[in-house]
């Protein structure tokens, strides 16, 4: 909720769904490939899905991974997403 992000999609191609933490109905989709990255702002949760065998997906944080402020949702959350 507090730290951005930056994910690079280093090989292959990914699906990436940002999800508003203040309002789940706001939502968006990116898809990303070779050498393309995505910034994405404090208060955004992220999800993505390898669209290629050879995938490989670069996240990017401020923070310590122990100082992360990490939450995990159900996956049933806005599921139409990955439809």
């Amino acid at each position: 909720p507090r730290e951005w992000r930056v994910v690079r999609c280093l090989r292959g191609a990914a699906k990436v769904a940002l999800l508003n933490l203040a309002d789940h109905k706001d939502s968006r989709t990116y898809s990303l490939h070779a050498e393309r990255y995505l910034t994405v702002p404090a208060g955004w949760a992220i999800g993505w899905q390898s669209q290629t065998r050879d995938t490989e997906v670069l996240f990017l944080a401020p923070s310590p991974y122990r100082e992360r402020d990490d939450i995990q949702f159900d996956s049933t959350i806005r599921a139409d997403l990955w439809e």
